[in-house]
C-alpha cells in the first residue's frame, strides 16, 4: 500500500472535532442510552412472563379478561408501554446531545433533519399492520450511535465551527431586527458615531407618574451583537449591557456604557432607540458587519 493509499483510509472520527468535555457528555449519554435499551428490553421479556403465568394460572377461573392484571398491575407497566419507551430512547438521545451544544455554543441545530436521517420512518397508515410490524422491528434493531448524531451536526455547521456559526447566526438574528423584510427597506441610520433604530425599538409608558422602559426583542438582539462587536465574547455581557437585557422594566430612557466601543443608548418615547458609539468608525464597522449596509 502507498503513502496516498494509506492517506486515503485515515478517516477522521466525528468526536476528535470536539472538546473532551463534550465528548465526556455525549459518552456518559451514550451509556445511558444503551443501557436503558438493554435492560429495558430485559425488562420487557420479564414482563410478558408474568403476564403469561397469570393468565395460565387463573385463565380456569376467570369471568373477565381484567381479572388477569388483579395482582401484578402497576401503573404505567406493560410490554407495549415498555416497548414504547423503548423505541423513544434514540429520540431522547438526539434531543439531548443536540440541546446540549445548542445551549453550550449558543447554535441553534435543527433535530428534525437529524431524525429523518437516523431514524426509521414512522408508518404512513396507521391501519396498515404490515407497515406498523416493518417499523416496529426496525426501531427495536436500531442502535444509535452519538457519532451519528454529531455527523450529522456537522453537516448542518457547513464546515464553520459551532463558535462560527454562532457568530453567524447572531448576525443573522441582528439584521432580521434592524430590517423590514417584507418590504427589503433597513429600519436603522447612521449619523456620524451613533446608529439610530427607528421602528418601535423600544416602548414607554407614564402610569401613574411611574415612567417604565423597555427594548423589544429585535433589538435586545441588536444589544447582543453590540456586546460582541465590544468582547469578542459570546458567553461575557458587560454589566451595564446585561441590565438592559434583563425583563424588567427600566425607569429611565439614558444608559452610558463604561466600554472601548459602545458609548450609549437612548430610548425615545416615540419608539426610536439610539445606540452610540465611541468613534464614528466603530459605528460603520458595526452597521456593515451586523446590521448589513444600506444600498
Amino acid at each position: 500500500m502507498n503513502v496516498l493509499e494509506k492517506f486515503s483510509d485515515v478517516k477522521v472520527a466525528p468526536d476528535s472535532r470536539i472538546s473532551d468535555e463534550d465528548r465526556r457528555f455525549c459518552r456518559a449519554h451514550q451509556t445511558a442510552y444503551t443501557t436503558a435499551r438493554e435492560e429495558l428490553s430485559e425488562l420487557r421479556h420479564v414482563w410478558t412472563d408474568i403476564e403469561t403465568h397469570q393468565k395460565d394460572i387463573l385463565r380456569p377461573v376467570a369471568r373477565e379478561s381484567y381479572e388477569y392484571e388483579q395482582y401484578i398491575s402497576l401503573q404505567g407497566v406493560s410490554p407495549d408501554k415498555i416497548r414504547n419507551k423503548i423505541e423513544a430512547l434514540p429520540d431522547i438521545l438526539i434531543s439531548r446531545i443536540i440541546s446540549y451544544f445548542n445551549a453550550k455554543y449558543h447554535v441553534s441545530i435543527d433535530p428534525d433533519p437529524v431524525r429523518s436521517v437516523l431514524l426509521p420512518q414512522a408508518p404512513q397508515y396507521s391501519w396498515s399492520k404490515e407497515q406498523t410490524r416493518q417499523y416496529h422491528e426496525a426501531m427495536e434493531q436500531l442502535l444509535l450511535s452519538y457519532e451519528d448524531i454529531l455527523e450529522q451536526i456537522f453537516i448542518q455547521l457547513g464546515g464553520r465551527t459551532f463558535i462560527e456559526k454562532a457568530v453567524d447566526e447572531l448576525k443573522e438574528k441582528c439584521h432580521a431586527a434592524a430590517w423590514n423584510t417584507y418590504h427589503n427597506t433597513a429600519q436603522y441610520e447612521v449619523k456620524n458615531d451613533t446608529i439610530r433604530f427607528t421602528s418601535y425599538a423600544c416602548k414607554f409608558d407614564d402610569w401613574l407618574g411611574r415612567p417604565k422602559w423597555s427594548l423589544n426583542d429585535g433589538m435586545k438582539n441588536i444589544l447582543r451583537g453590540a456586546a460582541h462587536f465590544e468582547t469578542g465574547s459570546l458567553e461575557y455581557y458587560p454589566s451595564c449591557i446585561s441590565t438592559l437585557l434583563g425583563w424588567d422594566d427600566k425607569t429611565t430612557p439614558l444608559f452610558e456604557f463604561s466600554c472601548d466601543k459602545l458609548k450609549q443608548l437612548r430610548m425615545f418615547k416615540n419608539h426610536r432607540v439610539d445606540l452610540k458609539f465611541t468613534s464614528k468608525a466603530y459605528a460603520n464597522q458595526f452597521a456593515a458587519e451586523y446590521l448589513g449596509l444600506i444600498a
